[in-house]
């Protein structure tokens, strides 16, 4: 039986979202960020809907104001009831691990013809080796400066993405304390390297992304050494580091597995 899950359901969803705490950080994050029942005014808020066998919930799939779908189960049975809930709802992105998104798609492919695939690694570290580079400093939003990060987080984004529009709104948003603190930058001599930040946090793992280094400066160990101390910093607070690296891209992969990261699945995007 699948239904629409509401406020009452939030023992029982957070429940079954702790037992798959690694695969299911980003569903936690908002529901406890926005709970179960939909806030149409915000994109991270959506349907939330539970596929149950008696009163126990074997599989979950949310359905985002942003038009994209995040699906998870921990049965074949639910996940065919859910395949087919997904049919009759509109989303354009589908987001999970491989072992969830790929027995979906026989179902899904008949009504939603896929028009981008977009596969990453998502990798756990449960080895951590400390990589430490001989005078690196790093600095939260904080203590480098609103004005310093953001245009350093503007260029990022824009060597990685090509996208200027990040710049639009940036200052304001790092003016949010949570936001201050999950970001870090890497300084040689007081100048910027590279930075990266916590971008999905639980109680039980905090997922790394927005990994870059200056052009210039690859090559040197600046995002092993950023990625680590961030690595440090969650593990600190008892929790576990994940992150996702691009299928292909080799060398940041085994960046990663220098400091104890290893692949726990692949990591799915597509497009409808």
């Amino acid at each position: 039986m699948i239904k629409l899950l509401t406020h009452t359901d939030l023992p029982a969803a957070l429940a079954y979202m702790n037992r798959h705490y690694l695969e299911t950080a980003l569903l936690i994050e908002n529901v406890l960020a926005c709970g179960l029942e939909n806030r149409r005014e915000d994109s991270r808020s959506g349907d939330y809907f539970g596929c149950f066998e008696g009163q126990e919930l074997t599989g979950i799939a949310a359905f985002y104001n942003a038009a994209s779908c995040i699906p998870h189960y921990e049965r074949q049975s639910a996940a065919a009831e859910l395949s087919i809930l997904m049919l009759k709802r509109n989303f354009r992105t589908m987001l999970g691990l491989q072992k969830i998104v790929n027995p979906l798609l026989p179902i899904l492919e008949r009504r939603k013809p896929i028009r981008h695939l977009t596969a990453s690694e998502y990798l756990v570290n449960d080895n951590f080796s400390p990589y430490v580079i001989s005078g690196a400093e790093f600095r939260t939003i904080s203590q480098l400066g609103e004005k310093k990060a953001a245009d350093f987080i503007a260029q990022a984004y824009w060597d990685i993405a090509h996208d200027g529009k990040i710049r639009h709104g940036l200052q304001k948003q790092l003016q949010d304390p949570a936001v201050t603190e999950e970001f870090l930058f890497l300084l040689i001599d007081g100048d910027l390297k590279a930075q990266a930040y916590i971008k999905t946090s639980t109680a039980k793992v905090a997922q790394v992304g927005g990994v870059y280094t200056l052009d210039a400066e690859r090559g040197r160990g600046y995002c092993k050494a950023i990625t680590s101390e961030l690595c440090s910093r969650i593990i600190r607070l008892g929790k576990t580091p994940a992150l996702t690296v691009r299928q292909g891209n080799l060398a940041a992969k085994r960046a990663y597995e220098r400091i104890g990261f290893s692949c726990y699945d692949r990591y799915l995007m597509l497009k409808f």
